[in-house]
């Protein structure tokens, strides 16, 4: 039977563990949402959204959470494992990041240059392959054209 608890006593286990568990490492606000929904619902906690969504709020004002920041440094780290900006579109959209906050990300941390340096990387992996076949791979793994074809306009014209 679930239990009807005081809002004070809810709201207090929950920040505790929003604490601990943002102790350990960062989490996106759609993410630590989903932490806390799931441990209100494994205590028994009846309607506690309201005060997940308070608990949220003032841990984003107190710059516990902010989903900018870390938005900006999940594309960087994306983009040096080789994954192009639409496919870090989708997987911070997956993570619970808003798309305006994931778009703001890309643009500022995945502008061309970045872009062409993440290609470069990738396509010392993929050498062995055909230029068509790179290309494709490079599609495949999220970058858009204008920095393939300039990635490849260069390349051409060092040679």
């Amino acid at each position: 039977m679930p239990r009807t608890s005081q809002p004070s006593e809810v709201r207090q286990s929950l920040v505790s563990y929003a604490a601990r568990i943002l102790g350990m490492r960062p989490y996106f606000s759609g993410k630590l949402r989903q932490k806390l929904q799931e441990r209100a619902q494994k205590m028994g906690f009846v309607a506690a959204e309201e005060v997940i969504e308070a608990i949220i709020s003032e841990l984003a004002s107190n710059k516990f959470l902010d989903d900018r920041y870390l938005a900006a440094g999940y594309v960087r780290k994306e983009l040096r494992k080789g994954w192009g900006p639409r496919i870090i579109l989708l997987k911070l959209i997956r993570l619970g990041v808003d798309r305006e906050t994931a778009q703001e990300a890309i643009l500022t941390e995945a502008d061309l240059p970045q872009q062409k340096e993440a290609i470069s990387h990738y396509l010392k992996k993929i050498s062995r392959y055909d230029p068509r076949i790179q290309t494709n791979k490079l599609f495949q793994r999220g970058f858009n054209g204008a920095a393939i074809l300039n990635r490849f306009d260069s390349a051409t014209q060092e040679d």
